[in-house]
């Protein structure tokens, strides 16, 4: 497994074994990595790609554990999503308040796409058709069709919208909140509110 930590390194778990078994370094001293959702993995594991502080998009072979390129990215980055075939990332960042479509090879600027305020979380569908993006500081999700580089909808949710994730089958977006302490489930067919939850209870 791949953590991000607070130091210029990206940590690699042995899972079985519960034990630290590498640390890969990661930009200058001090750089460190931040954000929200920072930390992709290519769908084949060849790649991994994280966001740093200095808002830069690393990418790093999986096997050596070498860092392949640097992209920098001119912003401060949020969140990223891999496009299906891990050639390029859409990563979500503000004061832009804008998704951006980067190459992984060349870091060219691929689309960009305006959104709402404060985009957080960010994640895309399994066929790679649809982005959907948590505006935190909007109280909502705007969805994109990445084919047309269009935004289709933009859809109202309780306040503090951030991380957010896809369903498998691609038909279910699960986002977290942290002001309104919910979960809501939104229903990628009819692009609407299926149900949002508050816990019950606290759990220590």
């Amino acid at each position: 497994a791949y953590v991000t930590t607070t130091r210029p390194e990206l940590a690699v778990i042995d899972v079985d074994g519960a034990a630290l078994e590498d640390a890969i370094p990661i930009g200058a001293a001090g750089a460190g990595l931040g954000g929200t959702g920072t930390l992709e993995v290519t769908r084949d594991g060849r790649s991994v790609c994280v966001l740093t502080k200095r808002a830069d998009l690393v990418v790093i072979d999986a096997a050596s554990g070498e860092v392949r390129r640097t992209l920098p990215l001119g912003a401060a980055p949020q969140g990223m999503a891999l496009t299906p075939d891990g050639r390029a990332a859409w990563v979500a960042g503000f004061p832009a308040n804008a998704v951006t479509l980067v190459d992984l090879s060349s870091g060219r600027v691929l689309d960009a796409v305006a959104v709402g305020e404060r985009p957080l979380g960010i994640a895309v569908t399994p066929d790679g058709r649809w982005l959907y993006v948590a505006n935190s500081g909007g109280s909502s999700v705007t969805v994109i069709d990445t084919a047309a580089g269009a935004v289709v909808t933009t859809i109202g949710v309780a306040p503090g919208p951030g991380a957010l994730a896809v369903t498998r089958a691609g038909d279910f977006v699960l986002l977290a909140h942290t002001e309104a302490s919910a979960l809501t489930v939104l229903d990628t067919r009819t692009r609407t509110v299926a149900l949002t939850r508050t816990p019950t209870r606290t759990v220590t």
